[in-house]
């Protein structure tokens, strides 16, 4: 999946955006958290940064939680048939991260989204490794039928690398081994 390059601040205002549209809350739109990175909110296995403030810690693990319920209220009954309504959950999440970031998104029979995207790895500028044991464990506990996978280029190039597509067969085959069908790698 790749979305173009935009600054830190363009990246942080989608996400406020985002996150603000899906609450609902006058509270999250009036009052924008810009003094949080929104990669920490999405990504909620980040470690909270020491220099935080335990305010600003609590705020922190709100908004994560806040992340998490929106989308799975978002998702809620939502079929994901083609890339158009992938690339519209996935893009405001993971569009403006600056380094690269594999996520899973965990499917039923008909194509809906069972959890948020689960976050599986991350990794720098150019790659980052996930092999088919972290993907096919957060889709098993999810109790799920197939599976979409995903992954960002900050680096700009949205062609698959020999790297991608090997990945892409070496996790197809994992899930075929437990019923578990990839329905496609962004």
């Amino acid at each position: 999946m790749t979305a173009p390059r935009s600054s830190s601040a363009a990246g942080r205002a989608s996400i406020i955006q985002f996150l603000g549209n899906i609450w609902g809350r006058p509270s999250a739109r009036r009052n924008p958290p810009l003094d949080i990175p929104p990669e920490l909110i999405v990504d909620p296995y980040a470690p909270i940064p020491a220099k935080m403030s335990k305010r600003m810690q609590g705020k922190l693990r709100d908004l994560r939680e806040a992340y998490c319920y929106a989308m799975q209220s978002r998702l809620k009954g939502q079929s994901l048939r083609d890339p158009e309504s992938f690339a519209s959950l996935l893009v405001p999440i993971m569009g403006h991260l600056p380094v690269e970031h594999m996520m899973v998104v965990p499917l039923n029979a008909r194509l809906c989204a069972l959890t948020a995207p689960i976050l599986i790895s991350k990794g720098d500028i150019d790659g980052t490794e996930a092999g088919p044991r972290p993907i096919l464990r957060a889709v098993l506990k999810a109790d799920a039928l197939s599976f979409v996978i995903a992954h960002n280029h900050p680096a700009g190039s949205s062609e698959a690398s020999q790297g991608d597509r090997a990945v892409t067969r070496r996790i197809a085959a994992a899930g075929r081994m437990v019923d578990c069908v990839l329905q496609d790698h962004f």
